[in-house]
């Protein structure tokens, strides 16, 4: 990442005064706390509204500029306006890639393979078309995944090319209005217009993102680790019998983890060049796999509610019992990565 040597920082909030990012999705940073930390490093802070930059837009560079993103897809599309024009001459942090990945399994999916990171083979598509076409070359059973939602929601194991088809229908479906106003254009407007022709006619009505994902054999369990610059925080999460999701299960515990797994989180977490991150890895009967992550806008249940966290020190994988600030991992992680980045 081209870090810009300025230590002029923006950071954006949301329409509520919030920095989205705490044990649930409507909580924020200390944003008061943060901006302390950073001016008593030295750096110029400004605290603005993400609607107060738009008429001076163009005008903003080479800032360092802070933010978080939106679980509701409007003003998660707007905030994306608004970070793109800002990308072209500021540094964000996270970057606008790391941005684009939250919520999005098949972006997440996509930056994996451009950042050549192990992954479990998988098919990206957008309408029923494509699952109907022989293309696809997955063994079932498969993971069915919408792009969005966490908790498990929107995740389908599914046996057979069926099952498949069913649940893309399923979570594709068109409305009842839309079906209605399909059929009048179809038995009646199209014989007073051309406008709706064969062709408009034979376009897809089942369109909707999602991720079909090799099945991982191996234990009904995952690995939530949220990490922070140097400090490793470990959640782990069981799956309610008969079921293969740990995610959303509520049966939690902090465990200590293997060092192979803290390892396998630092590789990845090096790969993707963040200054913080959150990772849901499974042990499978292959070796570990990163099934989803995000670098912004993640739930901080794991660092809130720890009681220790892991380093690395001298090679050797270290258990720190202390509690810890978000706000102040996140702010000092910030930091690091500036002078790691920019130095």
């Amino acid at each position: 990442m081209d870090i810009k040597l300025s230590k002029d920082v923006i950071i954006l909030r949301d329409y509520r005064g919030f920095v989205r990012q705490g044990e649930f999705y409507v909580s924020s940073l200390n944003i008061e706390k943060i901006k302390l930390v950073l001016e008593s490093k030295g750096f110029k802070v400004q605290l603005l509204y993400f609607d107060e930059i738009i008429n001076d837009i163009e005008n903003i560079k080479e800032k360092i500029v802070l933010y978080s993103s939106s679980e509701n897809s409007e003003y998660k599309a707007y905030i994306d306006d608004i970070l793109y024009i800002l990308s072209r001459k500021n540094t964000l942090i996270p970057s606008y890639e790391m941005f684009k990945a939250h919520e999005n399994k098949g972006f997440q999916e996509l930056l994996k393979k451009q950042k050549n990171i192990k992954s479990l083979d998988f098919k990206y598509f957008s309408v029923l078309e494509d699952v109907l076409s022989d293309n696809l070359n997955i063994e079932y059973p498969a993971i069915l995944k919408t792009v969005n939602g966490s908790s498990s929601r929107g995740v389908y194991k599914v046996q057979n090319k069926m099952e498949l088809i069913n649940t893309v229908k399923k979570n594709s479906q068109e409305t009842i209005k839309s079906k209605a106003l399909f059929y009048l254009k179809k038995n009646f407007i199209s014989k007073i217009t051309a406008k709706y022709n064969d062709d408009y006619f034979k376009e897809s009505k089942n369109i909707k993102r999602f991720v079909l994902q090799e099945f991982a054999e191996g234990n009904n369990e995952d690995w939530k680790v949220l990490i922070f610059d140097s400090k490793y925080f470990v959640l782990n999460r069981k799956a309610k019998k008969g079921d293969f999701k740990a995610s959303g299960s509520g049966i939690r515990n902090f465990n200590d983890p293997s060092e192979e797994l803290l390892s396998y989180a630092k590789y990845i977490f090096d790969k993707l060049d963040v200054p913080f991150i959150s990772m849901d890895i499974v042990v499978t009967n292959e070796g570990f796999e990163l099934i989803e992550f995000q670098a912004t806008h993640f739930g901080l249940y794991t660092i809130m509610k720890s009681s220790s966290y892991f380093t690395l020190e001298n090679n050797i994988w270290t258990k720190i019992n202390s509690t810890s600030d978000a706000s102040i991992e996140y702010v000092n992680s910030i930091i690091n990565y500036y002078k790691k980045e920019g130095n």
